[in-house]
């Protein structure tokens, strides 16, 4: 049994082999069998993965309200915060493109006024998508946060501004970087998001 004991795995071993980052195909195989016969290292081992799964999916959740307004009072002589709604075209469109009209909702700075409260769920209707959008008052350096109850609207898509030839991808949480961008612009521009399937 003690013989047993010596031959566990310790986390530095397991973790890597929890995020498919093992070393050699020998010793995959052999983490892969020890956990067959060894109770206690399996425990760890479920125990480690529902904690790196959890902290993967948070990772790709949205930033969420509390996140923006801490934000903003630290740097609310930094930065604007504004909120743009995007909502679905009634148009023929090419397979995989989807049509918006954008339409700025409130500035983050009169949330307290609005009747929308996006600190809870999001507020949106079906194919609807939220743009969260940060500025550099300095630069005007804008970064949009995309936001939808269809995953496949914000993240990792193709976002598309025709008018102004912008075109950029977003991340794994509906980040992207647009650079110098007037936001007043968004109001009433046409967008266009192409999802990655």
């Amino acid at each position: 049994m003690k013989s047993e004991k010596n031959r566990c795995p310790y986390s530095r071993k397991l973790e890597p082999f929890i995020l498919k980052k093992t070393h050699s195909v020998a010793e995959y195989d052999e983490i892969l069998d020890h956990l067959n016969h060894c109770d206690s290292c399996k425990n760890h081992f479920r125990e480690l993965r529902t904690i790196y799964n959890y902290l993967n999916a948070e990772l790709k959740k949205p930033i969420n309200n509390y996140c923006f307004k801490i934000l903003m009072e630290i740097e609310k002589d930094k930065i604007s915060i504004s909120n743009v709604l995007l909502k679905p075209q009634l148009l023929d469109e090419m397979p995989g493109e989807r049509h918006f009209t954008a339409e700025l909702v409130f500035d983050e700075s009169d949330h307290h006024n609005s009747e929308s409260d996006f600190d809870n769920e999001l507020p949106l209707h079906k194919d609807e998508v939220l743009i969260r959008v940060l500025q550099s008052k300095d630069t005007n350096d804008t970064t949009l946060y995309l936001y939808s109850n269809d995953i496949r609207l914000c993240q990792k898509v193709v976002f598309v501004i025709p008018k102004s030839n912008i075109t950029r991808q977003s991340n794994d949480i509906g980040k992207i970087e647009l650079g110098e961008f007037n936001v007043d612009n968004f109001q009433n521009l046409e967008i266009m998001i192409i999802p990655k399937n």
